[in-house]
């Protein structure tokens, strides 16, 4: 993100901000079976009502981009 990183010394501009972010989803039937998952969600509290932003930037996805690409700049 374009001038949300950190501040530039003895300035007051800011440098870019990159998140890299990797998830792993467990695969498929890893509770065994749908008695588990009511059990986990009664375990588990209630989820949260959903953020809903007045605002949102568009980023670009690149996948498989590694991180000492985004370092060099390309």
């Amino acid at each position: 993100m374009s001038g949300e990183g950190m501040p530039v010394k003895r300035s007051e501009l800011r440098g870019d901000l990159y998140l890299i972010v990797k998830v792993e989803f467990p695969k498929d039937g890893w509770l065994g079976d749908d008695a588990a998952y009511d059990v986990l969600r009664d375990l588990l509290p209630a989820p949260e009502p959903p953020i809903v932003a007045d605002e949102v930037d568009e980023v670009e996805f690149e996948a498989d981009v590694e991180i000492d690409q985004v370092r060099a700049g390309g």
